[in-house]
């Protein structure tokens, strides 16, 4: 499955941590299923990039998350 990270800067290679902190998702690398919710999130601030990721859950196994079936305005 394809998911997406919309940012200012191109991102090859994300970087996972393990660090627990309270807050919500504090070091999370926040991705999407919706195109065009990453596209949103990368062009807030102005100019940004689309980051495409091959998600393969049964090697990621070890990864918390939240899933969404739709996008959400405030997301």
């Amino acid at each position: 499955m394809e998911i997406y990270h919309g940012s200012t800067a191109i991102v090859d290679n994300p970087e996972i941590r393990t660090a627990k902190f309270h807050k919500d998702f504090y070091f999370g690398f926040y991705c999407t299923m919706f195109k065009t919710q990453a596209e949103r999130w990368a062009t807030r601030f102005g100019d940004g990039y689309v980051n495409v990721y091959e998600y393969i859950e049964a090697a990621l196994k070890t990864l918390r998350f939240l899933r969404g079936e739709e996008v959400h305005e405030e997301r």
